[in-house]
């Protein structure tokens, strides 16, 4: 869907933005696992007489990737990611339900690939 906007977030400074836009950002991001969200892949809109800031996540091509060697969270590196989430917010982390969604994924038809062992943290001895 076309939204119109005011630009995207690499037009302007982070700073401008909302703390529950970034986090409203961040938990859709983690929870679809979109390791491709840079400045450029989030619109602003200024709405209201005010001019509130509403920031619109766009591109999802690189949800669900296979693996996470090139992620990028853009979101990470503003201040406000590193504020405490709203109550409600938290409310909603807290109700999700990993092995539903996965369920749920499967029953749409996506086949995700089988879990890979973990490296081992250190280096076998010799």
């Amino acid at each position: 869907m076309f939204m119109k906007n005011n630009g995207s977030c690499e037009d302007m400074g982070p700073r401008a933005f909302p703390v529950h836009e970034v986090h409203k950002i961040s938990v859709l991001d983690m929870r679809l696992a979109n390791a491709d969200r840079h400045a450029g892949n989030i619109l602003v809109i200024r709405e209201g007489e005010e001019g509130q800031i509403v920031l619109i996540p766009i591109d999802h091509g690189y949800c669900l990737p296979e693996n996470f060697e090139d992620c990028t969270f853009d979101w990470l590196y503003w201040p406000q990611a590193h504020q405490p989430y709203s109550s409600d917010a938290l409310e909603y982390i807290k109700s999700l339900d990993a092995e539903q969604d996965i369920e749920l994924l499967k029953f749409h038809g996506w086949i995700l690939p089988p879990r890979v062992p973990a490296p081992s943290a250190f280096p076998p001895c010799f």
